[in-house]
């Protein structure tokens, strides 16, 4: 695209070019700039196609998405989306994760040292994961694995489950040989494992 960042005037493109996918995923490295999001805003209000919304892109405000997105936030991001930080008690995660899933008619999963998903109706947690995993890069890759699940035809709730699994779990094989030294692409190794 040209220009130096996400634009309104590149949504038509992006939209046409989803039209051939089964799934996207976007925020990663797109930054705040309010250009930025408004492009986002309006790439969100008329995707069709089933959408991780990660990062930068958490940052477009609490607007009702629908039931094809996940929404994947740090406590941080949670907080913008839902007013409120969760605490680390996990059933204080649970009830802050499905309500804020009710109210933005999507599947949230809010990442942290146990990761809650809830489309509003069903919750489930996972364990999965280390300290070492608290790094840059580990949500990008949460969130690709999400997208992954839903271009194959996972449901929205269905891929942010097996998504926290699978890279928490990814991330516990590839720990044992790399412990604190554990970076983002060490993951990519063992998510076939």
């Amino acid at each position: 695209l040209k220009g130096s960042c996400l634009d309104r005037k590149h949504v038509g493109k992006i939209l046409g070019m989803t039209r051939s996918c089964t799934a996207v995923v976007m925020g990663g490295g797109l930054t705040r700039e309010r250009s930025v999001l408004r492009a986002v805003s309006a790439i969100l209000k008329k995707s069709r196609i089933p959408a991780v919304v990660d990062a930068d892109a958490l940052y477009v405000g609490k607007k009702k998405l629908g039931q094809n997105f996940i929404l994947t936030p740090h406590s941080q991001e949670f907080c913008v989306l839902g007013g409120e930080k969760p605490l680390n008690d996990v059933q204080d995660r649970i009830k802050k994760t499905k309500s804020l899933a009710a109210r933005l008619g999507c599947t949230v999963l809010l990442k942290g040292h146990v990761d809650v998903v809830s489309d509003g109706k069903r919750t489930a947690t996972s364990a999965t994961g280390n300290p070492y995993m608290t790094k840059g890069g580990m949500g990008d890759v949460l969130a690709g694995i999400c997208g992954a699940l839903l271009a194959r035809g996972a449901g929205p709730f269905e891929a942010a489950c097996c998504g926290a699994y699978i890279n928490g779990l990814a991330g516990e094989i590839a720990a044992k040989n790399k412990h604190e030294g554990l970076m983002a692409s060490d993951l990519f190794l063992s998510i076939p494992r």
